[in-house]
């Protein structure tokens, strides 16, 4: 085995966790380090675990550095996770017998507790990108205006509804194929934007389903911080809905 424990503790010094080899357990368990157990200097005295939650630092311990008599016989190595904020978040514990100790023991530790702060910091940015993903994606499917996106190489990676209503076609049919299996003239309207020119509100027919439909069609690039096209945004409205807003505001009777 290899003769250590590790703990994880709350920001309080509780004990939320225990493993390692059945020897060690054992033998902690005896003197009353068990899941649950206050390890505070609080409660307990002086050791890594209590010590490290109370300076906010990283520290080790051993032998009669311990408050408790019974706890001489083991060396403990304790560093502090602290949240994306800098709080504290808890205590990570390496503990072994006293003739284990090392210095290196301490800095395996707060190696550990580095790639949990990371780990924590990149689960909390990926639980904010999806919320931000889901309130987009409401508001973008209440939109009268159909849409799509394409990355650069012209593969789709979103819809609203709006625009399968339009197209009459599934979401799953548009998510993931190339553009220019939707819209034939697609790589000329990039051609377009390549030369700098824009491609605003312009009369499209699209062939769907059998029928011919007319539609108003925008397509603008989008760009990263050094203006390198990283894709384009296609919108669609539909040229009826056009004619019938001239009609209610002019009188007139727009047909097509």
């Amino acid at each position: 085995g290899s003769g250590f424990s590790i703990y994880l503790t709350d920001r309080f010094g509780v004990v939320l966790t225990i493993i390692g080899d059945d020897d060690i357990l054992e033998a902690q368990t005896q003197v009353g380090i068990v899941v649950g157990a206050d390890m505070s200097e609080k409660s307990a005295g002086t050791n890594s675990m209590g010590a490290a939650l109370h300076e906010d630092c990283s520290i080790q311990t051993s032998g009669e550095d311990h408050f408790i008599a019974a706890f001489y016989i083991w060396t403990c190595s304790a560093a502090i996770i602290h949240s994306e904020s800098g709080s504290i978040s808890g205590c990570l514990n390496l503990t072994g017998r006293r003739q284990s100790a090392h210095p290196h023991t301490l800095g395996l530790v707060i190696a550990a507790v580095k790639s949990i702060e990371h780990q924590l910091t990149a689960e909390k940015t990926e639980t904010e990108l999806r919320e931000a993903y889901e309130y987009l994606d409401t508001v973008l499917d209440s939109m009268n205006s159909g849409f799509f996106v394409a990355d650069a190489n012209g593969v789709i990676k979103a819809v609203n509804n709006s625009l399968c209503s339009m197209l009459e076609i599934e979401k799953d049919r548009i998510l993931h194929r190339k553009a220019h299996q939707i819209l034939e003239n697609w790589e000329w309207i990039l051609e377009q934007h390549g030369e700098k020119k824009t491609f605003d509100n312009r009369e499209i027919i699209y062939f769907g389903n059998q029928k011919k439909n007319r539609y108003d069609l925008s397509v603008y690039p989008i760009k990263n911080q050094n203006n390198r096209m990283t894709g384009t945004l296609a919108v669609f409205k539909d040229i009826q809905n056009i004619y019938n807003m001239v009609n209610k505001y002019t009188g007139m009777s727009a047909a097509y």
